[in-house]
């Protein structure tokens, strides 16, 4: 008789644009295959670039992409992998509810909130030539009045970091520390 895998752990780092999720769940993954650990890294903004629309996206297309993000994480929750690392813009109790609707009960899930003032955010995406839309200073704006005014009714998180105080290093190595070795990915 073999014994039954552990249940793959769930990593969800959220937070407004420009707070270093993406750089954050990248770096956490490279650590993570680094120590022996399988690991799928999904990013609802890539998900939601899969669709094309006349007139680019509207509000329907990224609840459904959110929904297609929750499928897909709870695909790759039931595989071997041992760690899934979602990120992305997940503030609303109805992007929560899409993230974790087919996310079986048993999997253990760290919540990392990054926060970034708006000014750092604006600096960052600046600097960054992959960036689009964030780079109007008025877009950014209403992503960051959206975020505060959807914080309260956040899931409440594990761990809560400024990217403006912390660097991706230090924080990789906060999550980190939560994952092991007393609380081991999987």
């Amino acid at each position: 008789m073999t014994t039954p895998r552990p249940t793959a752990r769930l990593v969800l780092v959220t937070g407004p644009v420009a707070a270093g999720k993406s750089t954050v769940a990248r770096l956490l993954t490279e650590r993570l295959v680094g120590a022996g650990h399988t690991v799928a890294c999904l990013d609802v903004d890539e998900v939601a670039r899969m669709v094309a629309a006349p007139g680019g996206l509207t509000t329907h297309h990224w609840q459904q992409a959110h929904r297609a993000h929750g499928a897909l994480v709870a695909g790759w929750l039931a595989t071997d992998v041992d760690v899934v690392v979602a990120h992305g813009s997940v503030f609303s109790r109805q992007e929560t509810d899409a993230l974790m609707a087919s996310v079986p009960g048993d999997v253990a899930v760290l919540r990392v909130l990054l926060l970034s003032s708006f000014d750092a955010a604006l600096r960052r995406v600046e600097g960054d030539p992959l960036r689009g839309l964030s780079k109007d200073p008025a877009f950014l704006r209403r992503t960051y009045r959206r975020f505060e005014e959807l914080r309260a009714g956040m899931d409440p998180c594990d761990l809560v970091l400024d990217t403006g105080r912390h660097s991706a290093e230090e924080v990789v190595a906060a999550v980190w520390a939560r994952l092991s070795p007393e609380h081991p990915p999987a």
